[in-house]
């Protein structure tokens, strides 16, 4: 079979073709191919969709051929050919559901969001608000994306949210018009606001990225100015302590903060060095290997 592509996907793909596995998301491609060049997450979700299946067609195609191979070789075969089963259930592309609870008490600090709380706040913040099919199309191409590399899988604590709002939009999407207003039910907004709120970005983290975002540029000194202040408030006010895992590196961007602010210089220059450690705390950059010979 020769590889598929955007352009002969309805031609060459049935219902039959697709492994269960990736089942959803074929019906969900079927709604969003002629949106392919429109998005980029929508692209990049349909070209990973059609790696993986191109790749499991090819696998199956070498199997068979092995297995032909084999046959011809028996010369007294005592049974039919039975597939031996893995033991394992089938992964779906939908999340398995999950009997953990979100913890609603405190916002817990973190470096990063869980995805599954990112995909969350993304969905919570549609309530009310008409949104066109290019929307939904994207917000579901991301969602399907994550899930297909495994970055929400079954054991996120918000495993089942994530599977309802999944089927909330691969619903809307083959049901809406042009464009759709989404109203989410008053039980699942709050919950998903619980969810919202269980987590929040540490704050010297938000600060150095905020960091990062400046650094090298020109003509920045007002928003420098604002964070160095911000910093100092926070650093007055026992907001960021010193035991802060990045108090450190807070007291390293004040410095170049003050240092820009009541120079002459219109860039704000940062060596690679300190950006680098910087950017792999904010997960910017993968930490570098070193490979020894």
């Amino acid at each position: 079979m020769k590889n598929i592509t955007v352009s002969n996907y309805n031609e060459v793909v049935t219902d039959s073709l697709v492994p269960k596995k990736l089942k959803t998301d074929h019906e969900t491609i079927q709604s969003m191919l002629d949106l392919y060049d429109e998005d980029k997450e929508i692209k990049e979700y349909i070209d990973l969709y059609l790696k993986k299946l191109n790749e499991f067609l090819e696998k199956e195609k070498q199997e068979a051929k092995k297995e032909r191979s084999s046959d011809k070789k028996k010369t007294n075969p005592t049974s039919d050919h039975i597939p031996k089963s893995s033991g394992k259930k089938s992964q779906h592309r939908k999340v398995q559901k999950s009997r953990s609870k979100p913890n609603t008490s405190n916002a817990k600090a973190v470096d990063d969001l869980n995805p599954a709380v990112r995909f969350v706040i993304r969905y919570k913040n549609l309530h009310g608000k008409i949104k066109e099919r290019k929307h939904i199309a994207s917000f579901l191409a991301s969602l399907q994306r994550a899930i297909i590399k495994h970055q929400v899988g079954k054991d996120n604590p918000y495993s089942k949210e994530i599977e309802h709002i999944q089927q909330q939009l691969i619903r809307t999407l083959k049901l809406m018009g042009g464009e759709v207003k989404i109203n989410i039910k008053d039980e699942s907004l709050e919950k998903y606001v619980r969810i919202a709120e269980s987590e929040k970005i540490r704050l010297s983290v938000a600060y150095i990225k905020r960091f990062i975002s400046l650094a090298d540029k020109t003509q920045v000194k007002d928003k420098a100015q604002r964070l160095l202040t911000q910093i100092d408030k926070a650093l007055n006010t026992k907001r960021i302590t010193e035991n802060d895992k990045y108090k450190n590196e807070i007291d390293e961007i004040r410095q170049y903060l003050y240092d820009y602010v009541n120079s002459h210089s219109k860039k704000m220059q940062v060596d690679e060095f300190t950006l680098n450690g910087l950017q792999e705390i904010t997960g910017e950059v993968k930490k570098k290997t070193t490979i020894r010979t």
